[in-house]
């Protein structure tokens, strides 16, 4: 089934690198006009690099766990293209430490950047898509969302409350025709993971063969989902989470 769309806006978060990227050079491709909001510089100009001179893509620096950054991006896309379509909520990190050990200071950042990240972007949308009477959310959680040994704590409930967020989201504003749904990623091959992969074998080994898929995830597969998510084609897809993790939550 065709998911083409003619100059529908798409503004991705963490566009700059992993899935985000992906994300970003697939909406790109299927004709859509891009936002790419990146907290690292150098990361955001590599990536609109690779397009050259195209009208249809811009970036913004930012951080999404920063109202004010939040507010401008929503607010510099708006002014470039005319509207806000679909809002793909991709940044996100990750922590370190088990609950007894983690520091306060990691804890505050994971859930800033991967909940209310998430928050502060639908907030800042969601007027924009209730006027024009329609837009998608696409908000990225993880496998993680349905288990409590898929990460560090602060990521494990930052990704719980993703899909929260999308289902909370997805009851309020239906009738308002907007919908979202959350991207649940397993492990994916991307600068975020690269601590756990490698040439010659990596912490990971074990979990991945475990995988029924038996393979790292790459991130053009979730650009692919999260393109089709933000279709109309998935147009009575409200508060879904939808698992893409080689069936490793199946185990």
């Amino acid at each position: 089934m065709s998911t083409k769309n003619k100059m529908k806006t798409v503004l991705v978060t963490g566009g700059g690198a992993g899935m985000g990227q992906s994300m970003v050079r697939r909406f790109h491709e299927e004709g859509y006009q891009v936002a790419a909001l990146e907290v690292v510089p150098t990361r955001l100009a590599e990536t609109l690099g690779e397009f050259g001179d195209s009208d249809r893509i811009f970036g913004v620096v930012g951080d999404v766990s920063d109202p004010d950054d939040v507010t401008r991006a929503v607010n510099d896309t708006l002014e470039r293209f005319g509207s806000i379509d679909v809002v793909c909520n991709n940044a996100g990190i990750l922590g370190e430490g088990l609950a007894g050990e983690m520091t306060l200071e990691t804890w505050h950042r994971v859930i800033g950047v991967n909940l209310t990240g998430v928050f502060l972007m639908c907030r800042a949308a969601i007027p924009h898509m209730v006027a024009q009477g329609k837009g998608v959310f696409v908000n990225t959680a993880s496998s993680s969302a349905f288990v409590g040994g898929g990460g560090d704590i602060a990521y494990t409930a930052s990704k719980h409350g993703v899909v929260g967020i999308t289902r909370a989201i997805a009851i309020e504003y239906a009738k308002q025709g907007i919908r979202a749904n959350a991207l649940c990623p397993g492990a994916t091959a991307t600068p975020m993971t690269a601590s756990y992969r490698g040439p010659n074998g990596g912490p990971y080994d074990e979990f991945i063969a475990a995988t029924p898929a038996g393979r790292w995830a790459q991130p053009e597969e979730m650009a692919e989902l999260a393109l089709f998510m933000a279709s109309d084609a998935a147009d009575f897809v409200h508060g879904a989470a939808w698992c893409i993790d080689g069936g490793w939550t199946a185990l």
